[in-house]
């Protein structure tokens, strides 16, 4: 009788062992990654998939017969404003989102059905972060392993830590370069993306967007906006650059160009305008109006591009580039 209860429990003993192995394999976060702002942890089922198209910031897995991408994004939005964010770029079937809990950061999760035709997969997103930066999981896969997948990315976002010094509170009010000064304040917050743009034909002194520093309507997201560039020594005058880029545009008569002068900063300036949207043929038009500056001052070339819905942005715009001093 002594021999057949330690066999049976030793069968439990095993049984158990063998369970929980399981569960540690595919659920427990377990092997640490590391992006520009955050750290995270995968459990050992996630095997990492190498692709070159990815940048340092981004990884994808497999498990399960599905596809997880992780990555650092920078969206100039509030984290309660993330969920429609994940929205409002898509086109699936039967969306759910529902705001992640017990987790550091606040974020939302999202679940839909692939709109795709004979697509049967599910799509889920998972965002979190804080400062205006977050880390977002994307996921593909088959139904049968959803609640095993589900499972172990909501013990991955439990465990996500933000890892950069970065905080709004401590960005400038006044950004001061070479050829241009911003008083920003802190509405507004400029980048520089100058080392974007490094090994272009034509090289750029300095590149700058400017936008709002953090908003919880994502319908301004991506406008109202301001781009600006400045070369020096231009093998071009504004005048051609502006004939260049109007000649882009005027045979399309929707966009309604035009190509004038304008005063900008005290300067007259070449100018063009036209306006374009992002809405396929059976969605009501979204028209995001451009303006395009271009002027030089000594031996320098400028270009600002104010990006705009009109009827709504224009005190925004003209606040922005009522900031800039041209030195």
């Amino acid at each position: 009788m002594k021999k057949i209860l330690i066999i049976i429990f030793s069968v439990i003993v095993l049984a158990f062992a063998s369970v929980f192995g399981f569960v540690y394999y595919h659920s427990i976060p377990s092997k640490e990654y590391k992006t520009e702002h955050f750290s995270f942890k995968v459990p050992k089922s996630f095997k990492f998939v190498s692709n070159p198209l990815l940048g340092n910031n981004e990884y994808l897995f497999e498990s399960l017969g599905a596809k997880i991408y992780i990555h650092d994004i920078n969206i100039n939005c509030t984290p309660d404003a993330t969920g429609e964010y994940l929205k409002s770029f898509s086109d699936d079937k039967n969306i759910v989102i529902e705001k992640l809990t017990d987790c550091s950061y606040k974020g939302y999760f999202y679940s839909a059905e692939s709109n795709t035709e004979g697509n049967d997969k599910l799509h889920m997103e998972y965002i979190l972060g804080t400062n205006t930066y977050f880390l977002e999981i994307s996921v593909h896969c088959m139904p049968s392993a959803e609640s095993r997948i589900k499972s172990a990315i909501n013990r991955i976002v439990k465990k996500v830590e933000y890892t950069s010094d970065y905080r709004i509170s401590a960005k400038p009010d006044v950004y001061d370069f070479d050829y241009i000064s911003i008083n920003a304040g802190s509405k507004y917050i400029c980048t520089d993306k100058t080392k974007e743009f490094e090994g272009r034909s034509v090289k750029r002194e300095l590149v700058l967007t400017m936008q709002f520093t953090e908003t919880d309507n994502i319908n301004i997201l991506y406008y109202p906006k301001l781009n600006i560039s400045v070369v020096k020594n231009p093998d071009t005058t504004p005048a051609e650059d502006a004939d260049v880029e109007y000649d882009s545009v005027k045979d399309i008569e929707e966009k309604e160009p035009v190509r004038d002068q304008k005063e900008l900063f005290g300067i007259n300036c070449e100018h063009v305008s036209f306006r374009y949207n992002f809405a396929s043929d059976d969605e009501e038009k979204d028209w995001i109006n451009c303006d395009k500056y271009f002027f030089e001052k000594d031996g320098i070339s400028y270009f600002v591009s104010a990006i705009y819905r009109k009827g709504s942005d224009e005190a925004d715009i003209k606040e922005m580039l009522d900031s800039i001093t041209i030195k």
